[in-house]
């Protein structure tokens, strides 16, 4: 009984979050754009495109942020874009 209840309780959880959830944007080879975390960490490039919205990125331009790294589409916004 007690399992029971836990499984209902995790499909709704699943339903909840997959409603809320939005598409992610897909992006292509060679693509500028800006990584984001809790600010804009400059402008970036990818270089591999990965499954489940998954992106392996290097920095083309001066500013914070490492100069290779991985990142998921949800923390990216086209080049010169601004999310509002």
């Amino acid at each position: 009984m007690h399992q029971e209840n836990n499984n209902i309780k995790a499909l709704r959880n699943r339903r909840t979050l997959n409603q809320k959830r939005k598409d992610e944007k897909q992006y292509k080879v060679n693509v500028l754009l800006q990584k984001l975390k809790e600010k804009r960490l400059g402008s970036y490039k990818i270089v591999k495109v990965h499954r489940y919205g998954r992106y392996d990125v290097e920095k083309v331009a001066d500013g914070e942020g490492p100069l290779k790294t991985s990142t998921v589409a949800e923390f990216m916004n086209d080049f010169g874009r601004t999310e509002g």
